[in-house]
This record gives structure tokens, sequence and C-alpha cells, in this order.
């Protein structure tokens, strides 16, 4: 019988202080799930000024790596030039947050559209190539028409392609939650009983 390896000093028991935080993972990823799906707009829009955020510390940070971090800093130049960049992505997202929310968001898009026509078609280049060594070559030309198809959807109207991507982030962060939650509830319950 194997046991797992991480114990905690407060017990012998593995795992058990630890489920609760899987669980209230879990418990977030819902809620965020559930904010995706019924509060769209809201919730996008909250997450795009979480970014902002981020982009001004980190670029905070780098400028401050790069001047502090004298010869020992490779590349420091760089380093100063994404940090300013980042600052200024930041200011600019809460300078204008309805409009640079729609602006990243809508890169995003087009993003994951170029990545699916490309995907599609290097699929089915792909199928054509090895249709005299496999069976069945038909199955990955139609994902691959399919995610040309996707690719050409999302570009066409990339505002629709935004709230579809939305409530379908909130649908899997509800089951990836629920996912967390249960496996929490094994986790503990194999604690306990070990």
């Amino acid at each position: 019988m194997t046991t797992l390896p991480i114990r905690t000093p407060s017990s012998e028991k593995p795992f058990l202080t630890y489920s609760w935080l899987y669980a209230l993972r879990g418990v977030a990823t819902i809620v965020l799930g559930a904010l995706l799906l019924w509060k769209t707009g809201s919730t996008l829009l909250v997450l795009t000024q979480f970014l902002g955020a981020y982009w001004l510390v980190d670029g905070v940070l780098e400028i401050i790596t790069a001047i502090r971090g004298g010869e020992r800093v490779r590349m420091r130049g760089w380093l100063a030039a994404s940090g300013i960049l980042g600052i200024l992505a930041g200011v600019a997202i809460f300078a204008w947050p309805l409009l640079s929310t729609l602006v990243t968001l809508t890169v995003l898009v087009y993003f994951i559209a170029f990545q699916a026509i490309f995907g599609g078609v290097v699929g089915i280049v792909q199928a054509v190539r090895v249709r005299k060594e496999i069976e069945n070559e038909w199955t990955i030309m139609l994902f691959g028409a399919l995610s040309i198809l996707l690719g050409i959807l999302l570009v066409l109207n990339p505002f629709f392609s935004l709230i579809a991507l939305a409530w379908t982030a909130g649908a899997l962060a509800i089951v990836g939650g629920i996912m967390t939650l249960a496996f929490a509830y094994r986790l503990h319950s194999w604690a306990e009983e070990h």
C-alpha cells in the first residue's frame, strides 16, 4: 500500500490540512463561473481591471529589477522597456476601463480565431499527407474544417464571440469548481480513513 508523501507537522494524517484549500478553490471557481454566466459584462470588466493592476505592478517591478539589478541583470534595457509598456498598459486600462476591456478581449478573440484557422489548415494538410498510411483520415479533415469554421465565425462577429467565450468559460469554471469540490471531499475522506 502506498501513501501520499506530504505530511503536515501538526498531524500524521496526510493532506487533511489541505483539503479545505481545494474546497475553497472549488467554491471560488464556481462563483467566478456563475458571475461569467449571469453578470458577463461586469465580470469581464473586473477581470480586465485585475489584468491592468497586474501589468501595472509587474511593470514597476521590472523597472526596479532593471535599475537595481545592475550588471547582474541581462538585457536591462529590454526589461525596463517591458516594464514601461506594462505600466502604460495598466494605466490605460484604468483610464479607459470600458474601452480597454473591449479592446483586450477583442484581441484575445482574434488570437483564438487565427489559431483555430491556422490549426484547421494544418490538420487538413496533415490528413491529406497521411491518408495512405491511416484509415478514417476524414475525421482529421472534418476537425480541421470545423476549426476553420469556428475561426471564421469568431472573426465575423467578435462581440458575440466575446459573450460566447465568456459563457463557455463560465460553464467550464462551474464544472471545474464542482470537480475540485469533489476532489476536496475525496481527499478529506481519504485523510480521515488513513
